[in-house]
């Protein structure tokens, strides 16, 4: 359903009545050893009848829900700056278990997709590193620190994501010490390359 929830607060109704009846087709077809029967809106239908008249399969739902698949992961990476916006980390982490469910993870354009926003995200952590704290007076050491930094991850190029123990090695070696809100950009971009290793080899 996190498809929908992002189509009907965007205002695209089309979208959003696609990817619910996807959503809830998905969910159907993908439990029918867990139950019989599918009870809502007062009426009960026997899935395995209606399943085998209508030929309905579950690569068919994988092909209705792939294009919304791709589409939402799109909508979330540009719709502005992704940090604090909760709900949308919350409906990507929902978009990426509907894809496992489906045996979709390993398409090429999900994955390029899903790939693209992750890197967004990480760079969005990692520039906060390096960013100065208010009304700060950059030092030459700063400086130098922010261009290595900088150099590492441009954010223009393909580059893997470097290893966080790479940017403690560079705050190192320009006696940089860490401001707290330093230490919690890291943290946080540490957490996603753990939880997302393949950002780590692209």
């Amino acid at each position: 359903m996190g498809p929908s929830v992002y189509f009907g607060v965007t205002g695209n109704n089309t979208a959003m009545g696609l990817a619910t009846l996807a959503g809830g087709l998905a969910a159907v077809f993908l439990h029918l050893d867990k139950f019989k029967y599918f009870k809502a809106a007062s009426f009960e239908a026997q899935l395995q009848d209606k399943i085998q008249e209508a030929d309905i399969t579950i690569q068919k739902i994988r092909e209705l829900m792939k294009p919304l698949i791709i589409f939402t992961f799109h909508q979330i990476t540009h719709s502005g700056s992704l940090g604090g916006r909760d709900q949308l980390r919350n409906l990507f982490e929902d978009i990426c278990k509907l894809t496992e469910e489906l045996d979709l993870g390993g398409d090429l354009e999900i994955q390029a997709k899903k790939y693209e926003h992750l890197r967004l995200l990480a760079l969005e952590w990692y520039n906060k590193i390096y960013a100065p704290a208010p009304n700060s007076t950059l030092s030459q050491n700063h400086l130098d620190l922010r261009r290595e930094l900088i150099d590492l991850f441009p954010p223009d190029k393909g580059w893997p994501c470097p290893k966080p123990d790479m940017i403690k090695n560079i705050f190192q070696k320009n006696k940089a010490p860490f401001t707290e809100a330093q230490k919690e950009a890291l943290g946080h971009y540490a957490s996603l390359l753990e939880k997302h290793p393949e950002l780590l080899k692209k």
